[in-house]
């Protein structure tokens, strides 16, 4: 009977000892997730990238086609720029490249950080 209290007793101490190492082990997930999510961690890692980010993300904001403006003057009034022509065809066209670029670079980075989580 006592080689069954003493083994008891074994096997109660390595359970505690578990549950404190599982314990630890979520306390610890449990402090690092937030810090990985946090954005001033990551840009106090990596701050170019982080500029470079914003960067990027502020022209593909500028870049995307919305409404135009009216224009101030009158309606008979020639835009110098000029809404058809060369110039205005060479400037769409660098601001679909850079839409294009850009989210291909976003979806690239996205790729790397999600297959470093695992």
């Amino acid at each position: 009977m006592a080689e069954v209290k003493l083994r008891k007793q074994k096997l109660q101490d390595d359970l505690d000892l578990l549950e404190k190492g599982f314990q630890s082990r979520v306390s610890r997930v449990k402090s690092g997730i937030p810090d990985s999510l946090s954005p001033v961690s990551c840009i106090r890692k990596k701050p170019f990238t982080a500029i470079g980010l914003a960067l990027i993300a502020g022209l593909a904001a500028g870049l995307v086609p919305g409404k135009k403006r009216a224009s101030g003057g009158t309606s008979g009034s020639v835009n110098p720029a000029g809404s058809s022509g060369f110039s205005s065809i060479l400037i769409s066209e660098l601001k679909r490249i850079a839409a294009r670029r850009t989210a291909d670079y976003l979806s690239e980075l996205l790729e790397q950080k999600l297959s470093e989580k695992k």
